[in-house]
């Protein structure tokens, strides 16, 4: 009887909880590669895995993945969705099946991870946000009231001032002796004064406590300003993490076929020059086989990375995907896209690629084109295609334009 569904995902997220866990506890990096480790190492899983394929058999076990799959398409990119379909579609071995669940499980355990501590992240910045604008509020409060009071205290020695010249007016109307008015008159002068030095140095803590609030005030407003930069800088990085490729930290397949588009409309419209390279790192599947997908994905690293050395500001890189790569060139002919794969493939060919003691040669056939008037993006893209597989066909580690 096969497995039901829900109890295939309920046993996958349990051994997950358990993974990471474990992951944590060691203190270790959540990468991919760390996470692939202890998948594999999993007993229960892989006897999961492989009792359920002795119940329900070999293309069943496909079906149960590709369903997977189908659940979790919208968050993985789609050239990793496209990569693992085609593999599943083209082998019947367990042991390759099992890693391509694993490499799947593995990308999404990723994903997630990235998704909640960027999520963490902004929420942790976002209530300090609170936490500041709350104190900010408390603070212009009490300074408000400061400067309420200071200006009622004014008002109070104002009136009381008045009142003193006017007793003092009195006196002096009713006083004849001169002697006596001058005196009355002196005493009540000093009262005065030392009443209005008294009253000064009390306005004087005031304003100096009043200009004290009002610094902290901007300190804060500062400090609130930051945190919101901090915030927008989370959220630019979240984005930016949605469309560029995990591994090889170039941009992947969803958002080449919206770069794309956007270029080909310029093309269209103000009839600016448009080329494409397509490249396919050669022999790949035999450097998985030997030396494991680990190796293959530094492979793939480093191809990435000697693609983004040899191409213009201008020219945009994109993993098409598993090991095809793809360059946008826009305001660009045909020609000066050949002098770009030139670059590309001249260093290709003078780097050797050291592993486990081997000197690996790591080549590419590629493809290079020009949009033409009545091109869309599919029989661009078609094109370019075809002409790197021709390269394959005629012998590889070549450009063939068209």
């Amino acid at each position: 009887m096969p497995i039901n569904l829900n109890d295939f995902y309920d046993m996958i997220v349990t051994e997950i909880i358990n993974i990471l866990k474990k992951i944590k506890d060691n203190n270790e990096d959540l990468s991919i590669n760390t996470i692939k480790k202890y998948l594999l190492q999993n007993e229960r899983l892989t006897d999961f895995f492989n009792k359920n394929i002795c119940i329900v058999g070999v293309e069943a076990y496909k079906s149960q993945i590709s369903k997977l799959i189908k659940k979790v398409e919208d968050i993985l990119p789609k050239d990793f969705i496209e990569n693992f379909e085609e593999n599943i579609k083209n082998t019947n071995d367990i042991c390759k099946l099992n890693d391509i669940l694993i490499d799947i499980l593995s990308y999404l355990i990723n994903f997630l991870i990235r998704v909640i501590n960027t999520f963490n992240k902004s929420w942790d910045l976002l209530k300090e946000i609170l936490k500041y604008m709350e104190i900010s509020n408390e603070k212009l409060f009490k300074v408000l009231e400061s400067s309420r009071e200071i200006f009622i205290e004014e008002i109070r020695n104002n009136n009381e001032l008045t009142n003193n010249l006017e007793e003092l007016e009195k006196e002096t109307k009713l006083e004849n002796d001169i002697e006596k008015l001058k005196n009355k008159l002196i005493s009540k002068l000093n009262e005065i004064k030392t009443n209005l030095r008294e009253k000064e140095n009390i306005r004087k803590e005031k304003f100096n406590k009043f200009d004290s609030d009002v610094k902290k005030i901007k300190n804060d407003l500062e400090k609130y300003r930051k945190q919101v930069n901090q915030l927008q800088e989370s959220i630019k990085r979240y984005k930016k993490e949605a469309v560029v490729d995990l591994l090889t930290n170039v941009y992947n397949r969803n958002f080449l076929d919206r770069k794309l588009a956007e270029e080909f409309e310029k093309f269209h419209r103000y009839k600016s020059p448009l080329s494409v390279i397509m490249l396919d790192v050669d022999d790949f599947k035999a450097v998985n086989d030997n030396y494991g997908h680990q190796i293959g994905d530094q492979v793939l690293k480093y191809f990435a990375n000697v693609i983004k050395n040899n191409i213009r500001k201008v020219d945009i890189p994109f993993r098409y995907g598993g090991e095809e790569f793809f360059i946008v060139l826009p305001h660009t002919r045909k020609e000066q896209a050949k002098v770009v794969a030139n670059r590309i493939l001249k260093e290709l060919n003078e780097t050797v690629f050291k592993v486990k003691g081997d000197r690996l040669k790591i080549t590419a056939s590629i493809g290079v084109t020009e949009a033409k008037e009545n091109d869309s993006v599919e029989t661009l893209i078609k094109r370019v295609d075809d002409l790197l597989l021709k390269a394959k066909k005629e012998g590889k580690n070549r450009i063939i334009s068209g």
